[in-house]
């Protein structure tokens, strides 16, 4: 009973501890695709580093799920425009 409790308080003890991810870089690696960001459950993230990797051509709403993004570098990639929705309800397009 004992080390059943203690693993009940261990385990509540943890989960008061959240991982919020506000920067991500993934600046200067191969990525061909933003199609994993359409999953992203990435709420707090506010500052995404794409450079110097592969993308070509994002899909409309990459972003969407990304509501607190402020900013998002994409340069040294080989896109050559991003689609009208790319933004949709996240960072505001810079040209």
């Amino acid at each position: 009973m004992y080390t059943l409790e203690l693993a009940s308080m261990m385990y509540t003890y943890f989960t008061m501890f959240v991982f919020v991810l506000i920067v991500l870089d993934l600046s200067h690696n191969k990525l061909i695709s933003l199609d994993w960001l359409l999953d992203s459950t990435m709420e707090f993230l506010g500052l995404l580093t794409l450079s110097y990797n592969r993308i070509v051509s994002p899909r409309p709403g990459a972003l969407q799920n990304l509501s607190s993004l402020h900013a998002v570098f994409l340069d040294h990639n080989n896109i050559t425009a991003l689609p009208d929705r790319f933004f949709d309800s996240s960072a505001e397009k810079i040209e």
